[in-house]
């Protein structure tokens, strides 16, 4: 496992929270290796998601919730993402976990970013949504941006709108030239403001 994570083109983090919580976003189904120090100070963990769920964490002696609990604790650590898993401990879990602790990190924000399951579902959706007249701004060089966005293992339709972000197109403009839907577009633009690669002027 710590071949897997140090040598499969793995990718640092300093904060492993964002990323789960990216991989819950985009819905990817998959396994998240991680890990972090070396020699026998190493620490070797894993995390299955299906669609975006996750139904598996281990960690040393630690499954389950509490193996999430002590990864979404992690700062800088590096990551590899394997999509696609049909083998292997995304087999062990029987359905999704959740992190025990109330003040997780992950959880409550996903409860922002996934649609509510109200009464009211427009309504609620609207609150959460990027009005379409807000105006993204970047905050880097695209290069930079580009950068960060590869790292987080994003689709190149993240790529598409950080390049098409100047400053003035609104978000319903942004909308039209991406040729996207406007649920995900509030998706991108809320992961991207996120990663602070931009800020949404609303």
């Amino acid at each position: 496992m710590e071949k897997d994570v140090t040598q499969q083109q793995g990718r640092i983090t300093d904060n492993l929270a964002r990323i789960i919580q990216i991989v819950q976003v985009e819905g990817r189904s998959g396994e998240l290796r991680v890990g972090r120090g070396e020699g026998i100070n190493a620490e070797i963990g894993s995390i299955g998601f299906t669609n975006g769920q996750i139904v598996f964490a281990q960690i040393g002696s630690y499954m389950g919730p509490d193996a999430l609990n002590i990864l979404i604790n992690w700062g800088k650590c590096v990551f590899v993402f394997i999509p696609h898993l049909t083998t292997g401990p995304l087999q062990r879990q029987t359905g999704p976990i959740q992190s025990q602790r109330e003040t997780s990190p992950i959880v409550p924000q996903m409860r922002q970013l996934s649609p509510p399951q109200t009464d009211q579902p427009n309504a609620a959706s609207a609150n959460s949504a990027v009005p379409l007249t807000a105006v993204p701004r970047a905050t880097m060089s695209v290069m930079k941006a580009i950068g960060i966005i590869e790292k987080a293992g994003l689709p190149r339709l993240y790529r598409q709108v950080i390049l098409a972000i100047d400053g003035r197109q609104a978000v319903g403009e942004l909308i039209r030239s991406i040729n996207c839907t406007p649920e995900e577009m509030s998706q991108i633009l809320q992961t991207l403001e996120e990663l602070t690669i931009i800020r949404v002027v609303r």
